[in-house]
């Protein structure tokens, strides 16, 4: 029996772990002193313990016939963190970790953060990633800021201002500090939170003034100064209606020069595929750009936060934020502190590979997003929120995907043409069978953002919401047997409404027919 227990401590100490040091070894003395003791392959660095026990070994792992039968055990030498630091005010940030806990009034949903505590096990961050906050300016001396502002090595400035073309960066607004505090508070100080990168380069481009504004060229000037300087990571916490074809330049210059850029996806409730003004420059479609809507700590899309299931890639914390101001920490919301959460997670990642080019660590951060529901993929392009400890170990889980296979019916539904002002109506659609089912728009039109078109699966869940003038599509899809489309109008302008001309269904046993669409060849030859 003994032999059997000591096989089986081997086999564990051959797994793999990321809570232990590498090529460390405790070792436990039955009998004797270490002095008789030897162990091929292995190097005693210490002893300790009650009466020295113990001994600390460095080298591979010992084999089984390597051991005296002196030696009652061996373990790795395992790895242990604080729980959760001393950082007075980091409960408030349960985007950093959420229990649950109920901030600024409202109670969270445990894990639904962004999984920088795990993270921290492998990597707190480093002064090697430059991070740019092209926003209304940093407050350099704030005591959670101060210690990672970066310098400039001609000037010894923080950045630059392009609003009084001077080296005075301080923030007369707030929200550049804010965004600052998310992506690079210090960390483990005893002071405030803590950004997700503790020890990041804060770059201060200011372009936007005390008023929150600011203008096409000096923002195209704020890009060009950011980039030269050295800078991997631009964060844009700020846009506009306007497609603006010098930032757009800009921006895609930056990506030629392997800079990556993240940008808030705005906050007026509005789906930026479909709008005719969605909100730049998250809208551009450039290679570099990551494009961020707002979630809360219950992985709700927040009501202000912009979507798209085409021109948002992602999600993030960006309701009940706590973050840095002059002087001191305030609660804000928005998507413009959605976007620093993953600038301060694609900072982490950087500086913990820094061989990664921008476009790798775009795709590192997508695809490691972690999977919120099966209808956001009708919000954004992943369905997922930044997720730090998956992106430090590139873990990619699954993405939610539509069935391929549809079985059509033919069915005739249509709104009145035009319709009328506070129009209420439901329709729905059933097929007792159906494992997912969507309908199919021949005609689309509706007042954008005013009248709206909800489709609810048979749980009442919402799939989608549908408006403006959308033309021919085909929806979204609802999981169950059921779906209920329902239409409302406000009381000013109205439009032709819609018309269903068939809906579609996916049904038991259709697993066979698309395993013979995948297969063919292999399974015809089979058959025969």
């Amino acid at each position: 029996m003994r032999y059997l227990l000591f096989l089986l401590v081997v086999s564990e100490i051959h797994a793999a772990s990321p809570d232990r040091v590498e090529g460390e070894w405790i070792l436990r003395l039955r009998r004797g002193d270490w002095s008789s003791v030897s162990v091929a392959g292995l190097e005693r660095v210490r002893e300790f313990g009650p009466e020295n026990r113990y001994a600390l070994f460095w080298g591979k792992m010992p084999r089984m016939a390597n051991l005296s039968q002196d030696i009652a055990s061996i373990q790795p030498n395992y790895l242990y963190y604080a729980n959760d630091v001393d950082d007075p005010d980091f409960e408030k940030s349960w985007a950093l970790k959420n229990t649950g806990q109920t901030v600024n009034g409202h109670a969270g949903i445990a894990s639904k953060d962004i999984g920088a505590v795990d993270a921290w096990a492998i990597h707190k961050g480093a002064p090697t990633t430059i991070v740019a906050v092209i926003d209304t300016g940093i407050d350099d001396s704030h005591e959670d800021l101060k210690n990672n502002m970066w310098r400039n090595k001609n000037d010894n400035s923080f950045g630059w201002n392009f609003v009084a073309n001077s080296a005075n960066t301080k923030d007369d607004n707030n929200h550049g500090t804010f965004c600052a505090g998310i992506i690079g508070a210090e960390g483990g100080n005893a002071r405030g939170s803590r950004g997700i990168n503790w020890k990041v380069r804060l770059m201060a481009v200011k372009f936007l003034d005390a008023n929150g504004s600011g203008t096409s060229a000096d923002a195209v000037s704020a890009i060009e100064y950011a980039v030269k300087n050295g800078a991997s990571i631009i964060n844009a916490s700020w846009g506009g209606a306007n497609y603006d074809p010098a930032l757009f330049d800009m921006i895609k210059w930056a990506g030629e020069k392997d800079v990556l850029f993240i940008a808030a996806s705005g906050n007026d409730g509005k789906n930026n595929d479909t709008d005719a003004k969605p909100v730049y420059p998250a809208s551009f479609g450039l290679a570099n750009i990551i494009s961020v809507a707002a979630y809360n700590n219950r992985d709700e899309l927040a009501e202000f936060s912009n979507f798209g299931k085409e021109s948002v890639h992602l999600g993030a914390p960006g309701v009940d934020i706590y973050s840095s101001i002059a002087g001191g920490y305030k609660f804000g919301e928005g998507t413009s502190y959605a976007a620093p959460f993953v600038s301060g997670v694609a900072a982490l990642v950087k500086s913990y590979q820094p061989y990664l080019s921008s476009s790798e660590l775009k795709d590192r951060l997508l695809q490691t997003s972690e999977v919120i529901a099966y209808y956001e993929k009708e919000k954004t392009r992943t369905a997922g929120r930044v997720h730090a400890y998956n992106a430090l170990k590139d873990i990619r889980p699954p993405r939610p995907v539509a069935p391929t296979h549809w079985t059509r019916y033919t069915s005739v539904t249509s709104t009145a043409h035009p319709y009328l002002n506070k129009t209420h109506q439901t329709f729905r659609f059933e097929h007792p069978r159906a494992k997912n089912i969507r309908v199919h728009f021949s005609s689309f039109e509706t007042e954008s953002c005013c009248d709206e078109v909800t489709l609810r699966d048979r749980d009442g869940k919402v799939v989608v919401i549908y408006s403006g003038d959308l033309g021919s599509f085909s929806s979204a899809d609802a999981l169950g047997n059921k779906l209920d489309i329902e239409f409302r109008s406000d009381y000013s302008i109205t439009k032709n409404g819609f018309d269903i001309d068939y809906y579609e269904v996916t049904l038991d046993g259709d697993w066979l027919v698309d395993l013979l669409r995948l297969f063919p060849f292999r399974l015809l030859w089979k058959l025969s």
